[in-house]
């Protein structure tokens, strides 16, 4: 008993003297504090250097985002875009100020070209503003306007569940401290983490529901490197395991949507693996599919399974600078203050969320009840809550509609694109985290080869019969004619990744197969708008 005695004494003797000595050296002018040692208990309940990474994280995707946006914006909505935005808001100007909220958009005060290109300047400015740290609040309001402007306003090419992730993001973000010094809110980091659940448990489960032909039996991922919107090259070597490993690949993305997200609510190990495992598989789509910032934003959200003490070792200024020294990171410096107005912001947020969940889970059931869909219909156009389904169902044929003119009426030509499969011989591009979103929405026109539907494809090919210089940068310099053709048809091919023999003997990444025509083809000198 005695040496145990001694021993406790002398570490009590210890922990005084470096108090002590902690103390002097906080009382010398500029002399900065210790940090905090790794088990320190207080560093897991700080939420500040989350916040501050993450919000660097979010300057980085918004930054990624308009400066893809930047060179196609005139393209997909200027005046002699696919979608003008001018000709759309005109439609809804007898709304009257209802349209503000319909369609909210800061096109209705200035719609031009010039609008539309000040518009991604801006919001390259204001994303490297948040970067940096500079106002950061007033960038983040600024960045959601721009961005919810150009959303509502591109109609088509805005409709993907990546850009009304990026919304949400950002109005959640809206809800973090002013002040970085200040710890968020508990219900904010409960919301980004609900979101990160979310947006898995939802994907997983829709795949539940629509995915009888192809995840139940285990086979979706076999056909998803090859008929992924913008195929790539490393896309096209996964695409070369054996059927057991395109097996297990589906049967792990269930699992790990389904079950993984139950990580997010456990305790500060789970959630590293949580985190381990999102980062992982966001690598993994980024390495074999396009689908542009998505698994930038994905990765950045699941910071928020992390704390300060996970973050422990990443440089001061990369963390926001010093870490709790102690205690419950929960109380730490203005904390304690009460932000009611925070909080009812994020409990109205999370009804929301639950009313789209909702909807996912009951279908029609829920679509039947007039007062929720009052409630969805009044919040949908600002996306600040909505419903993922990622990849619910994969189609196992890749359908690719190849657009053709003649000077002639005999000799027919392509028109190939840059990023999608096109040429046999091409290899398949690495084209993300940019989004080339015409390419992008095009994949959808096969999904229904009747066509009737699609404006902005009419469009395009009314702008090729006209010879607008708009659209020329879609399409490969020595695929388009010299002067306007006289008519333009539009094939149907089935593409199929071939295998290594073939590309080392052909040299082709692709086998095409000529399914068929379009029943029309159009006459640029018709009377009539084209009707694909």
């Amino acid at each position: 008993m005695a040496p145990r005695l001694v021993a406790a004494a002398r570490e009590l003797l210890a922990r005084i003297r470096d108090r002590g000595r902690c103390a002097r050296l906080s009382d010398e002018p500029g002399a900065r504090p210790p940090e905090p040692a790794a088990d320190a208990p207080g560093i897991e309940g700080d939420f500040r250097p989350t916040a501050f990474l993450f919000l660097r994280a979010l300057g980085l995707v918004y930054l990624v985002v308009f400066a893809s946006l930047a060179g196609q914006a005139r393209l997909l909505i200027g005046g002699d875009g696919l979608l003008p935005v001018h000709d759309f808001l005109a439609a809804h100007r007898a709304e009257g100020v209802a349209r503000f909220w319909r369609v909210p958009t800061l096109f209705w005060f200035w719609d031009s070209d010039a609008a539309i290109r000040l518009g991604t300047i801006l919001g390259l400015a204001l994303a490297i503003g948040l970067l940096a740290g500079w106002r950061s609040k007033s960038c983040l309001v600024g960045l959601w306007l721009l961005f919810v402007s150009y959303v509502a306003a591109g109609r088509d090419f805005f409709w993907f569940q990546w850009d009304s992730l990026l919304l949400e993001s950002t109005a959640l973000a809206l809800l973090l401290p002013a002040v970085p010094a200040r710890q968020p809110h508990p219900l904010v980091i409960f919301l980004f983490r609900w979101l990160v659940f979310r947006l898995l448990f939802e994907s997983g489960l829709a795949k539940l529901q629509q995915g009888q032909q192809s995840w139940f039996p285990l086979i979706a991922m076999a056909a998803y490197y090859e008929t992924a919107p913008l195929p790539s090259i490393g896309g096209w070597y996964a695409h070369q395991l054996p059927l057991w490993g395109h097996r297990w690949a589906s049967a792990l993305t269930l699992l790990g949507e389904l079950v993984g997200p139950l990580l997010i609510w456990g305790h500060r190990r789970a959630r590293s693996i949580g985190f381990a495992l999102i980062v992982g598989f966001q690598v993994l789509i980024q390495a074999t599919a396009n689908y542009g910032y998505f698994n930038l934003l994905s990765a950045a959200l699941a910071l928020f399974l992390l704390d300060g003490r996970h973050l422990r070792r990443l440089p001061a200024w990369l963390r926001g600078g010093r870490l709790a020294p102690n205690g419950d990171g929960a109380s730490i410096g203005p904390t304690a203050r009460p932000r009611p107005l925070v909080a009812a912001a994020a409990a109205a947020i999370f009804l929301l969320t639950l009313l789209e969940l909702m909807i996912l889970v009951g279908g029609r059931g829920v679509a039947e009840s007039r007062s929720l869909m009052a409630v969805h219909e009044l919040t949908q156009a600002f996306r600040v809550a909505n419903k993922y389904h990622l990849f619910a169902h994969i189609d196992p044929r890749r359908i690719e509609a190849e657009i053709e003119w003649s000077a002639d009426g005999q000799q027919w030509h392509p028109y190939y694109m840059h990023y999608k499969p096109g040429p046999p011989a091409r290899r398949p591009p690495i084209v993300a985290p940019h989004q080339p979103r015409v390419d992008f929405q095009l994949w959808f026109f096969t999904l229904g080869r009747d066509g009737g539907g699609h404006t902005y494809f009419n469009t395009l090919v009314a702008r090729l019969c006209r010879g607008s210089d708009t659209v020329r940068p879609l399409f490969l310099p020595d695929s388009l004619p010299d002067r306007p053709p006289l008519v333009i048809r539009i094939a149907y091919y089935r593409y199929r990744m071939t295998d290594p023999s073939i590309l080392a003997t052909e040299g082709r990444y692709w086998s095409r197969e000529l399914l068929g025509y379009h029943p029309k083809a159009h006459f640029c000198d018709a009377p009539t708008d084209p009707a694909f």
